[in-house]
């Protein structure tokens, strides 16, 4: 009887891992849908994608089936897939998008203030006189000069 019990949380340990696997793979098209994909690196994506999703299952079934491998924890794992795919993905992963897309426009935003501050034209700075000195070659100068000491080794 107790192999009926091992068996039992085997099949429900791989649904799980199979409902979060699935988790996963949304969140990577979450977060990868605002950067505009070539379909070259797309399937580039995909394929580390099952690659390192095949490894997981793996590990969890030597883990939890003590390396008795059967097509239903396989099978089960798939099921809990699909699972998550038909029940909870249309609901998830929607607002993981908008969350994606405005964090990576946040991110965007912050780059460009940070660009625009570092190309502001300066004055007092050596150099400054230049025509088109700005803060980031006002700081690169100064970085140069009083920048990391130089080890002097003996002649």
């Amino acid at each position: 009887m107790p192999d009926v019990y091992g068996n039992l949380l085997a099949f429900s340990v791989l649904f799980l891992t199979g409902g979060l696997c699935g988790l996963f793979y949304d969140l990577l098209r979450a977060l990868t849908s605002p950067l505009r994909m070539r379909s070259l690196l797309i399937v580039v994506r995909d394929l580390l994608f099952w690659v390192l999703v095949g490894c997981f299952l793996c590990f969890v079934l030597v883990q939890t089936a003590d390396g008795r491998m059967r097509g239903a924890f396989l099978l089960s794992a798939v099921g809990g897939s699909a699972a998550y795919f038909l029940m909870f993905s249309p609901v998830i992963l929607p607002p993981m998008c908008r969350l994606a897309r405005s964090t990576h426009s946040l991110i965007l935003r912050v780059a460009r203030c940070v660009a625009w501050i570092a190309n502001l034209p300066v004055s007092g700075v050596r150099g400054a006189g230049r025509r088109g000195a700005t803060l980031f070659s006002g700081i690169r100068g100064l970085w140069a000069k009083l920048g990391p000491a130089r080890p002097r080794y003996p002649a």
